[in-house]
């Protein structure tokens, strides 16, 4: 097979586009040679587009070649397998994903002077959150962010129509992102002053 012969799901979507432009890696990325010469070859021994997406959305294969952190296995993992994409986020939460419930489908933030809500993006029930650094966090293009915010004494509470509190962030700026019911909340750098 050709690389032309590539045809991802609804070509009529900038997100065909947008695979074709982030399945190879610029020169300058870590380890793009080795990854195009390894893209090229599933290509060439890949049957068709739908065998050519099985091979390179494995896991073992995408961790064994490095790529199973890039975006392009992310967006193809959302295309192509949603379920597996929901269980790919929440791996990434690892051992410091948190549970909250939910009536208004968010994860409320905030203290004696205000609050906010962060949509789950699933709806009321269960919400899985966790609290990672900027190098921690690498399902960032399948999850939506939402928002950027920065405080102290900021508590994430367990019910979001409650006011019990889960947990107290420590002084930071915080990005917000969420996927199917996940919320991330992603350090990106300490504050000095607020």
């Amino acid at each position: 097979m050709k690389k032309a012969d590539l045809h991802f799901i609804d070509e009529t979507e900038s997100g065909y586009s947008f695979i074709m432009q982030c399945l190879f890696k610029s020169e300058w990325e870590k380890n793009a040679e080795n990854y195009n010469k390894f893209v090229r070859a599933l290509i060439r021994k890949a049957a068709d587009t739908a065998d050519f997406v099985k091979t390179y959305l494995d896991k073992d294969t995408a961790k064994a070649n490095g790529y199973y952190t890039e975006q392009c296995y992310q967006v193809m993992l959302e295309r192509y397998d949603s379920s597996r994409a929901w269980y790919y986020c929440r791996e990434n939460f690892g051992d410091k994903c948190r549970k909250t419930w939910s009536d208004a489908g968010s994860l409320k933030i905030g203290n004696d002077k205000f609050a906010v809500l962060f949509r789950n993006n699933k709806g009321d029930g269960e919400t899985r959150y966790a609290v990672l650094s900027k190098d921690e966090f690498y399902a960032d293009s399948i999850f939506s962010y939402q928002t950027l915010f920065e405080g102290e004494n900021i508590n994430i509470y367990s019910y979001d129509c409650g006011n019990e509190v889960e947990e107290v962030l420590p002084k930071g700026r915080y990005q917000v992102y969420s996927y199917e019911g996940l919320v991330a909340i992603v350090r990106v750098e300490n504050c000095k002053e607020v």
